[in-house]
């Protein structure tokens, strides 16, 4: 506890020093810098919308960090060049796009790019490749700035001249006594003059219309709370700004424990890999033999495959977790136990490739039988995924030095700004149609519940839709649309074409 404390005030003493070797006019161009992103962030983030804002603010603010650490920046990582790219598409969709799911990621996942981003490009002695950088982020979003943004404070205390303070304080005191005693006095006299001149009196009503006037259309309690707001914006993003002027060095990375006996996992293998091989050889009979085999009682070929995906999943994500943990945790005593142990964990990595094979097959069944919706069409990407992080899960039981985390991360990555660039709901309205052509069932309340994106794909197939129906949907939704969408900050492509689309 004692050595806890004693690192706090080092730290505490490291960050003073710092502190007093930066000038006066530094610190206040921090300080003007993270009140102006505190009002834009209250301002752009206030209303139901976000759109180019979301742009605009997350450019200012990374700009406003590599400002605060701009002799300590290295722009030349590759991986940060990539993460600078991830931020964009992310915050691009917000201007183009409006499905909910997706900006509600996004939301969430920008603020977390940007640190990402900071900590590679700030400092190089921490590695990004590993998985131990979630905890840097979150240190990073939540510690450093709380502990800091009270700076703001101090820092403008410092630029006010306090000898002038001083000398004005008695004036202060005597002008507001002067006033406290002159209120009561007004009301006073005020009143007898407006009952002793009619004209008086009037100007002296007029002046209270014209307060109760300002009284019912300002809110002072939405006026007063967007100011505690914007303080604290400012502070945050002071703390967080200023945060990146200290030194940050990682904890000393503890060896692992092995407490795993070999022997056990071996056990759990082999009756896993025993049941999945009986599981995949009816599986394989039934689903993709399709009507050859007869089915037992009371099951239909197509129940049977559009039942089960979401399970299988479950039994793929087990079997991932089993693998992490043995290899992790595994205590390996001689290269042939080790061997053998990469066998059963081939075996069970291919019995997992093929219930995610599976899984996405019957998923394309339930497709046909129902519909493609958003979250099937989640499901196929999450199934991809997961097909490629197997994939590094093979190499790197051969291959103890490959880096799963790495690569891993880079394909989410990619994948997920592939999915930000893909016009979903547009899709799926198509693919719908699509199955109307060929079944003649088309979920029209469903294909109304999606987003603006979809209107292209609407506008196409009007006539399939119903035209009353395309009709009143568009009304519905763009007198929703013109109350809402209001700001300039809000722009978004398609929101713009849905006003501007006349059926």
């Amino acid at each position: 506890m004692n050595n806890d404390k004693s690192l706090i005030d080092t730290n505490i003493n490291i960050q003073d020093e710092v502190d007093s070797k930066i000038s006066l006019a530094h610190k206040i161009k921090i300080v003007i810098l993270s009140v102006l992103l505190g009002i834009l962030f209250r301002y752009f983030y206030s209303w139901d919308s976000i759109g180019i804002s979301e742009m605009i603010f997350a450019s200012l603010f990374t700009l406003a960090c590599v400002y605060s650490a701009k002799d300590k920046i290295n722009l030349k990582n590759k991986f940060s060049n990539l993460i600078l790219f991830f931020i964009f598409i992310m915050c691009l969709n917000f201007c183009i796009y409006n499905n909910r799911l997706i900006r509600f990621f996004n939301f969430f996942l920008v603020p977390i790019a940007i640190s990402d981003y900071v900590i590679t490009i700030r400092y190089q002695n921490i590695d990004c490749m590993r998985l131990r950088v979630i905890r840097d982020i979150r240190k990073r979003l939540l510690n450093f700035p709380f502990n800091n943004m009270k700076k703001i404070f101090s820092f403008s205390k410092q630029a006010v001249n306090i000898d002038k303070v001083k000398t004005k304080n008695d004036n202060i005191k005597n002008i507001l006594v002067g006033v406290a005693v002159s209120v009561p006095l007004l009301i006073i006299i005020i009143s007898l003059l407006a009952s002793a001149d009619m004209m008086f009196d009037y100007y002296i009503r007029n002046i209270k219309d014209l307060y109760e006037f300002i009284y019912e259309k300002i809110n002072l309690v939405d006026i007063v709370w967007d100011i505690i707001m914007i303080i604290f914006f400012s502070m945050y993003c002071f703390g967080y700004i200023w945060s990146l002027k200290y030194e940050y060095k990682e904890d000393e990375i503890k060896e692992d424990y092995k407490w795993i006996n070999p022997i056990t996992i071996l056990t759990i293998l082999f009756l896993l890999c025993f049941i999945y091989l009986l599981f995949s050889i009816i599986q394989s009979s039934y689903l993709y033999g399709g009507n050859k085999h007869v089915l037992p009682s009371g099951f239909s070929y197509s129940k049977y495959a559009r039942k089960g995906f979401f399970e299988l999943l479950t039994v793929a994500l087990i079997n991932f977790s089993i693998l992490t943990l043995s290899i992790k945790n595994v205590k390996v005593t001689s290269d042939k136990i080790n061997k053998i142990l990469n066998i059963f964990y081939t075996i069970l990595l291919v019995f997992t490739g093929n219930m995610l094979f599976s899984s996405n097959y019957k998923l394309r069944i339930y497709e046909h039988a129902l519909g493609f919706t958003r979250l099937r069409i989640y499901v196929h990407i999450f199934l991809f995924t997961l097909s490629i992080i197997l994939v590094f899960g093979l190499i790197k039981i051969w291959n103890k030095n490959f880096n799963v985390f790495k690569f891993s991360l880079i394909s989410i990555m990619v994948i997920y700004m592939a999915v930000n660039c893909v016009n979903i709901d547009k899709m799926i309205v198509n693919k719908n149609i699509q199955r109307y052509t060929e079944t003649g069932k088309l979920d029209k309340e469903y294909i109304q519940s999606l987003s603006y994106d979809s209107i292209d794909a609407i506008e196409k197939n009007k006539d399939k839709l119903g035209q009353e129906i395309v009709k009143d949907y568009m009304e519905r939704k763009k007198e929703y649309l013109k109350e809402s969408y209001d700001h300039w900050y809000e722009y978004n492509y398609y929101k713009s074409k849905f006003l501007n689309t006349n059926i």
